[in-house]
């Protein structure tokens, strides 16, 4: 009867253990997908940054470029009106200070 317990209690040990290493196991498992996602979730916003690091790049470039170009052609086409209009204006007050003259 003693020889019985003894061997029943032998085996809610070992059938403990059994559990206590498949909850281990499972909790090293979980460990390693928890890991695994972290180290996918990095590389997924190492990713993102790198992409919106290209796309900032890449319009600051092109914005940049294009203002350049845009800010030129109007400074060209500013200066042309200024120099005609003062040209006009100047042939006027010489008219004026003509007829004023005499």
């Amino acid at each position: 009867m003693l020889l019985l317990l003894l061997l029943l209690l032998l085996l809610l040990l070992l059938l403990l253990l059994l559990l206590l290493l498949l909850l281990l196991l499972l909790l090293l498992l979980l460990l390693l997908l928890l890991l695994l996602l972290l180290l996918l979730l990095l590389l997924l916003l190492l990713l993102l940054l790198l992409l919106l690091l290209l796309l900032l790049l890449l319009h600051y470039y092109h914005h940049h470029h294009h203002h350049h170009h845009h800010h030129h052609h109007h400074h060209h086409h500013h200066h042309h009106h200024h120099h005609h209009h003062s040209d006009k204006k100047r042939i006027h007050t010489m008219a004026a200070t003509t007829t004023y003259s005499p």
